[in-house]
């Protein structure tokens, strides 16, 4: 494998991971609900943890909140809950694009793969990171556009990773929508990953093998509903 293949995902991965990192370490050691030892315990968690350690970090904050402030998010998963996920959203994604492209590296379908994911991961990181009035139309436009995207996606690998790529979309875009319209994002996903891996399926075997069609169609999508 040569690492030109992820360098498309690699370099802007680590720089978003360090950038991150230095923010956390900043937010934990001038965090006033943590005593002077906590902070500095997180900070050295981070710094050697990364992601994973920032995330822990925000679900131990939702134990702070007041029962007034619990009360008022219950309909909701809490910010912090859901920018904890989000963080560890961040590292899985990461790690299945570099699957992806190592395993599609000597296909025809290796650039405009490329940069659908790269183009993907950036939608992805604005709609979460990005405050934007929710009665905009962009606000339902990065979502739609994270969905779209996948298809072609699952249409131009051959790994059969693009499945865990496209779900761990879909849960980020779930994770950061109030629960009516996550309901209506979480169809879209699924028809969307139906109609993406059909599509490769029927690429990949032809129109003519119809039962190892069907077959792909069902097990891949009860992976799907049961990752979800």
């Amino acid at each position: 494998m040569e690492i030109t293949w992820v360098l498309p995902v690699l370099i802007p991965g680590v720089l978003l991971q360090l950038s991150l990192q230095v923010f956390y370490i900043k937010k934990c050691l001038t965090d006033e609900s943590l005593t002077p030892a906590m902070r500095r315990i997180y900070a050295v968690l981070i710094a050697v943890f990364n992601l994973p350690a920032a995330a822990v970090y925000h679900f131990k904050a939702r134990k702070k909140l007041s029962a007034d402030a619990r009360l008022a998010q219950e309909q909701n998963m809490d910010s912090d809950i859901c920018k904890g996920i989000f963080l560890l959203l961040i590292v899985a994604y990461e790690v299945l694009a570099m699957h992806v492209l190592v395993d599609n590296s000597g296909s025809l379908f290796y650039k405009p793969l490329t940069m659908l994911i790269s183009t993907c991961f950036i939608v992805m990181l604005i709609h979460n990171f990005v405050r934007i009035d929710s009665r905009r139309a962009i606000r339902h436009l990065l979502p739609a556009l994270q969905i779209l995207l996948s298809i072609p996606i699952l249409y131009l690998d051959l790994s059969g990773e693009g499945l865990y790529l496209v779900l761990v979309l879909g849960i980020s875009i779930l994770n950061h929508s109030p629960l009516p319209q996550a309901k209506i994002y979480g169809i879209c996903v699924l028809s969307a990953y139906l109609l993406g891996n059909t599509a490769n399926t029927i690429r990949m075997f032809g129109i003519s093998e119809m039962g190892v069609i069907v077959r792909f169609f069902y097990v891949n999508t009860l992976l799907f509903l049961a990752a979800v």
